[in-house]
């Protein structure tokens, strides 16, 4: 899983090896993973309500009734980080950026001099750089379709399941984790990720006040 801190710390080393007049290209690469960690409140609202989504869809899947065969099947096709949301963030770019070898990233280094009124400025461009700016921001927008897929998915099983619990005959129901709203809080915000999410960029999300106790 990334952390910020950990990139911020290897940006800032990459730019003690970097020529002395390329701070400009490391400036606007440090300003791309600010705007990576620092999401708006779109996002924020849409990791709230996947969250309860995804609750309601655990709920659905952990029904026990009388008659279980009326309950229609729930589909198991699960999107990717239906079960680990944490699956869905991060990836090559952030794994480039602290994995790259000092050499090939001094290497990528290109300048470029331009003259005017007998004043000379050299300007650098990286490849590297310009390459991880570019798909740190195509990769927050991929996030949140990713979350806006699990939460759809959730939504269609649940419906079909409220659908049987409003009409069927279903005997005796139990639902198991109405009394356990710790080994509830566990297994969605830590076993399936979201407390990372929320940590990781700074939501102003719901938790437990019993959750630290938890992870």
């Amino acid at each position: 899983m990334i952390e910020r801190s950990k990139i911020i710390e290897r940006i800032e080393y990459l730019k003690s090896i970097s020529p002395a007049g390329a701070d400009n290209e490391l400036s606007q690469l440090l300003s791309a993973v600010e705007g990576y960690f620092k999401r708006d409140t779109d996002f924020e609202i849409l990791v709230r309500r996947t969250i309860l989504r995804v609750v309601s869809d655990f709920f659905s899947r952990s029904l026990i009734v009388e008659y279980p065969e009326r309950l229609p099947e729930l589909s198991t096709d699960y999107p990717p980080g239906y079960e680990d949301v944490t699956e869905i963030f991060g990836g090559e770019v952030f794994s480039e950026i602290i994995t790259i070898s000092d050499n090939e990233f001094r290497s990528a280094f290109q300048t470029e001099t331009v003259s005017s009124g007998g004043a000379t400025t050299t300007t650098y461009t990286n490849s590297y750089i310009t390459k991880w700016i570019s798909e740190m921001s195509a990769k927050a927008a991929d996030e949140t379709k990713a979350l806006e897929k699990i939460g759809e998915f959730c939504i269609i099983c649940n419906e079909e399941r409220a659908l049987a619990l409003i009409f069927e005959e279903l005997g005796r129901i139990e639902q198991p984790y109405n009394q356990k709203k710790r080994e509830l809080a566990r297994k969605i915000y830590l076993k399936r990720g979201y407390d990372w999410v929320i940590i990781t960029f700074d939501l102003k999300v719901f938790e437990p006040h019993y959750l630290p106790e938890l992870r």
